[in-house]
């Protein structure tokens, strides 16, 4: 894993891959090996998961030309843990 990125860094880095700029493998340096996905009510575990889970969403389906861009306005990274997305709490943090 890359240690000497700043968190910023290496979300552009995740974001380059998630767009198609970087290759999918290149997410090996950045995520852990056991990388967990929630997607609606399921989890998966495992790097090999995650470049499923890129490559669903950039191939199948409905979704088409995936970008991420670029917020317009500054926004500020608060170190929290994992959020749960079926936990109603969740929207206060």
């Amino acid at each position: 894993m890359i240690e000497s990125s700043s968190p910023i860094d290496l979300v552009l880095a995740l974001v380059r891959v998630v767009n198609g700029e970087a290759p999918r493998l290149a997410a090996s340096e950045i995520l852990d090996p056991m990388v967990e996905i929630r997607m609606d009510s399921t989890g998966y575990c495992g790097i090999d998961a995650w470049y499923k889970w890129v490559h669903s969403i950039r191939n199948c389906g409905r979704v088409a030309d995936l970008r991420t861009l670029r917020c317009p306005r500054p926004v500020a990274c608060l170190p929290v843990g994992p959020v749960d997305g079926n936990d109603p709490s969740a929207a206060d943090t």
